[in-house]
């Protein structure tokens, strides 16, 4: 994987759009979108990139069939800032990204919900890479059926996926993972970390994943607390850091329950890996 960003490669007709504001660039109120072969470039001044409905700015209250293209949004690095975010009191559902970068961003993609909630977003053939922060990061209420389809996760500075808390299902295809925590110890995918966790995750899958850890990573790959229903299926989980650590770990934090229904199947593990239950 490159050191540098691969923002995209397309063809000619490509738009650069520079926002300069102190707000965000594109606040989308609308249904039935299609928007693709343009990079959006931020600074460290604005707040975030693109925002899918915005029910507390009078706009509609579903954000649903967008088809996002062969674009790129980078740049938006003001600290709580973010690359993409989805309105947490809108409903956002059937929504498509295709080939989209998420690139320098503080966080590249925030999705959380309170009086929203999201029903079958898809990202194919994306990227999330060099955030500040995480590559995507979800805190709460109502997911329904978020699908990657062979994703690159690398160089963010802290987990490349965090999910905080909140119900929800969440399938990935060939995700590739390499050298996040660059900057903050973590651990490259984690959920239901931090925070009461009083719903569990539900009803996740990883199929032939490839972690390529940190040098300097000093805890697990893969952590999960109090998930009910975790399946992972072939692939490679390696070690690049000199310290002997657990690769998988299954937390058990809270009183309200455990980490339970969990499948892992024909993965492999490569130089000091092991799995834990806490």
């Amino acid at each position: 994987a490159s050191s540098e960003p691969d923002l995209m490669t397309l063809g000619g007709g490509v738009t650069t759009l520079y926002y300069t504001g102190t707000g965000i660039a594109l606040n989308l109120r609308t249904t039935s979108l299609n928007i693709g072969k343009f990079l959006l470039q931020g600074t460290t001044s604005a707040t975030g990139g693109v925002k899918m409905g915005d029910k507390s700015g009078g706009g509609a209250t579903s954000a649903q069939d967008y088809h996002f293209y062969d674009m790129a949004i980078t740049g938006f690095r003001k600290t709580g800032g973010y690359g993409l975010i989805y309105d947490p009191q809108s409903n956002n559902s059937f929504s498509v990204f295709d080939r989209v970068s998420f690139n320098w961003n503080y966080d590249n993609v925030v999705a959380t919900f309170t009086t929203g909630f999201s029903t079958v977003q898809r990202y194919n053939n994306c990227k999330f890479q060099f955030a500040t922060r995480y590559g995507f990061w979800s805190d709460g209420g109502t997911v329904h059926t978020f699908e990657f389809f062979s994703p690159l996760f690398q160089h963010n500075g802290a987990d490349a996926i965090k999910f905080k808390e909140g119900s929800g299902a969440y399938t990935m295809y060939t995700p590739y993972f390499e050298t996040n925590n660059t900057t903050t110890a973590g651990r490259t995918v984690g959920f239901s970390v931090g925070g009461p966790q009083y719903t569990p995750q539900r009803s996740s899958c990883m199929y032939n994943p490839t972690f390529i850890s940190n040098a300097g990573q000093t805890v697990s790959e893969l952590f999960m607390d109090n998930v009910a229903g975790f399946h992972m299926f072939g692939g490679l989980i390696q070690n690049d850091s000199s310290v002997a650590r657990y690769m998988l770990e299954l937390g058990d934090s809270q009183s309200n329950g455990v980490s339970r229904n969990v499948t892992l199947d024909g993965f492999e593990l490569v130089r000091n890996a092991g799995i834990a239950s806490t």
